[in-house]
C-alpha cells in the first residue's frame, strides 16, 4: 500500500478518506494518480473541483471529494499550508470524523490516538465472542475505551495500521485464517469454534428500487449533460438530462418535463437507447436511457448547469457511474 511508505500528513489523509467504504485493491490505482494530480495541500486548495471530480470518478461517494477540497482550502488559508497535528484540531475539518482524525494524527504524528474501525471491530468481537458487536455505536467506544488502556506510547501509529492490517489479511471476514493467527489459542469464538458468528450481524434494511429516466438530447453532432447541484447527492457530477420517473406519468411526459425543468429546453423524445441497473449504497435504481431531439434549433445552453459536447468529448467530464455506462451505446449507435 502505497501509502504505507509514507508518514506525511496529506497522503494519510487522502488515503483514508478513499478507504471509507471502499477495498484497498480499488484505492490504490486512485491514490496514486490523485497524488501525482495533487501532490500537497496547496495544489489541491488551487485545484476545480471539476478537475477534483473526474479524478474522484468511480470511487463513488463524491461528498468524500468535495470535503477533501474544502478543508485543504482551509489548510492552505488559514493554518498557512500546515496540516493540524492533533486528533481534535483534524476533527473540525470537513469531512474527517472521530476515527479518521485518529488515524492521522496517530501515524503522522504519533498522537496517542487508538483507531476502532470494522477490522479491529472484527478482532475483538471474536477476540471476546462478544454478543453486543450488533450495536456498532456501543461497541466503538467500548473498544475505543479498552485499546486506549493498552495502545503503546511510542508507536501508536504502527499498532493501529498492524490491527488494521491483521483484520484485512488474517482475522478476515470470510475464512478467516485461524490457524495463521497469533492469538488463536485465546481466542473465544475459535474455542467455541463459532468465529462466523461475531461480529453479531444486523439483519439490513431492504434497499428501495428507483426508476429513471434520461434523455441522450443530440443537436448538430452534439449531446447535451446537465450539472447536478453542489449541495445534493453527487454533486458538481455531469449526467445525462432526467430524474425519477413520476408515478401516473407516462415515460414520455415524465421526461419531457424533468428536462425542461433542469435545462429549459424542450425535447421530443424518440427511442429507447438502453437500459441498465445500478446500485448504489442506500438504494438502486433502474435507469432507461431515450434518444431525444431538441422541439426548437436552439444550439446554446439556456442555463450554465448545461454544456453541449461532442460524443469525443464525454469522457473528459466526471460523469457519475450509472450514467457513465450509458456512454459505450451512445458511442455504438453513432
Amino acid at each position: 500500500m502505497p501509502w504505507r511508505q509514507t508518514h506525511q500528513a496529506y497522503a494519510i489523509w487522502i488515503s483514508e478518506i478513499m478507504l471509507q467504504q471502499t477495498q484497498v485493491k480499488t484505492v490504490i490505482p486512485y491514490f496514486l494518480r490523485w497524488m501525482e494530480r495533487f501532490p500537497n495541500v496547496e495544489t489541491l486548495a488551487n485545484a476545480n473541483i471539476d478537475d477534483i471530480l473526474k479524478c474522484w470518478e468511480g470511487l463513488g461517494y463524491y461528498t468524500r471529494a468535495r470535503n477533501i477540497h474544502k478543508a485543504s482550502k482551509i489548510i492552505y488559508g488559514n493554518f498557512e499550508n500546515e496540516f493540524p497535528q492533533t486528533a481534535d484540531a483534524l476533527q473540525k475539518l470537513p469531512g474527517i470524523g472521530h476515527y479518521t482524525a485518529n488515524a492521522i494524527a496517530s501515524i503522522a504524528y504519533q498522537e496517542i490516538q487508538p483507531v476502532v474501525d470494522g477490522n479491529v471491530i472484527r478482532i475483538l468481537s471474536r477476540f471476546s465472542a462478544d454478543t453486543e458487536s450488533g450495536n456498532k455505536a456501543i461497541v466503538t467506544k467500548k473498544y475505543f475505551d479498552l485499546l486506549s488502556k493498552i495502545i503503546p506510547h511510542k508507536t501508536p501509529g504502527d499498532f493501529n495500521q498492524a490491527l488494521m492490517d491483521f483484520g484485512r489479511m488474517v482475522c478476515k471476514p470470510q475464512s478467516p485464517l485461524c490457524q495463521e493467527c497469533p492469538i488463536f489459542n485465546a481466542c473465544r469464538a475459535f474455542q467455541q469454534n463459532n468465529i462466523d458468528k461475531f461480529p453479531v450481524k444486523v439483519k439490513k434494511k431492504s434497499i428501495p428500487e428507483i426508476d429513471i429516466i434520461v434523455g441522450i438530447i443530440h443537436h448538430k453532432d452534439k449531446i447535451l449533460l446537465y450539472q447536478r447541484p453542489q449541495e445534493r447527492l453527487l454533486g458538481g457530477m455531469w449526467e445525462f438530462p432526467g430524474g425519477q420517473w413520476n408515478d401516473g406519468e407516462d415515460f414520455d411526459t415524465s421526461l419531457k418535463n424533468s428536462v425542461l425543468k433542469k435545462t429549459g429546453y424542450s425535447v421530443h423524445v424518440g427511442s429507447p437507447l438502453t437500459q441498465l441497473n445500478h446500485a448504489y449504497s442506500h438504494f438502486k435504481i433502474k435507469l432507461v436511457a431515450y434518444n431525444c431531439v431538441l422541439d426548437a434549433d436552439i444550439s446554446e445552453s439556456k442555463v450554465s448547469s448545461s454544456k453541449w459536447c461532442s460524443i469525443n468529448q464525454l469522457n473528459d467530464y466526471a460523469i457519475h457511474t450509472s450514467n457513465k455506462k450509458i456512454i459505450p451505446f451512445i458511442q455504438k449507435a453513432e
